[in-house]
Parts: C-alpha cells; structure tokens; sequence
C-alpha cells in the first residue's frame, strides 16, 4: 500500500519538476539574452542610434511606434488592477495570507508598471535612456541638465 502511495506521488510530482526544470531552462535563455545586449558599449550605441532600440525591442519600422505605444497603454490597466484588487483585499481583511498574496503580486505588478512607462517614455521621445537612469529622473535623483 505505501509502494503504491509513493508511485502515484511519483507520478504527480514528476510533471511538475519537469514543467519548473523547462521554466528554469527558458528563464535562463532570457537573462542570458538580455545581459548579452547590455554591455556599455552597447547602451552607448543605442543611445546614439534610436534605430537599435527599434531592433533590439522587435518593432521593425518607426511608422509602427504608435500602434506599440497603443499596446503598452493597454498593459497599463491590466498590471493596475490587480494592485486595486489587493488594496480592496487589505482594506477587508488584515490576515497574513492576504499581506503574502500583496508581496506576491504587487513587487510583479508594481514592476510591469514601471518598465512599461519607461517603455513609453523611450518610444514617445524616440530618444533611449537606460532604466536606471530613467528610473533615477522619475524619483528626483538625477538633474536636468545631465
């Protein structure tokens, strides 16, 4: 009876570990491909040639810029609402489960909101600023004229 307990445990658990290796596998690829465009010299360049930006970020023309912007506002509302969801949650109940579903889903939702800006900020000036600096102009830290 225990054998036969353990195998269909066995045999739930196994997709799973199979399915979080894949995950693992594919969230790999990405940072790897992101720190391979992210040398200096390659932020230098983009900086100077917004036409890289458009390559890098996988808009093939700048006469699609406006329906990309379009499609980035529309991200807006979709990372928003579930920052509404957890305020109205909190505002209810003060359990501890519903403070971990709000550090679960607001740190993802807050960062979506903050990268899609950044996004639209770099594609409507059609000038790119890195994040961080982005970033840093947004909270008051950088100067104007820098």
């Amino acid at each position: 009876m225990l054998e036969k307990t353990k195998e269909t445990l066995r045999a739930r658990i196994q997709p799973t570990s199979t399915h979080l290796a894949a995950l693992r596998g594919d969230l790999r690829n990405r940072l790897q491909h992101f720190k391979a465009n992210r040398a200096p010299e390659e932020q230098d360049a983009m900086e100077k040639d917004f036409a890289r930006v458009l390559q890098a970020w996988g808009i093939e023309d700048a006469t699609h810029i406006p329906y990309v912007l379009a499609e980035l506002r529309l991200r807006l509302p979709i990372f928003a609402l579930p920052l509404l969801g957890c305020s109205a949650a909190l505002m209810v109940s003060h359990s501890t489960i519903v403070w971990l579903a709000v550090v679960l889903i607001v740190v993802p939702c807050c960062l979506g909101l903050c990268t899609t800006y950044w996004r639209l900020s770099v594609l409507s000036r059609r000038r790119f600023q890195s994040f961080t600096s982005w970033l840093c102009s947004v909270v008051g830290l950088a100067q104007k004229g820098a």
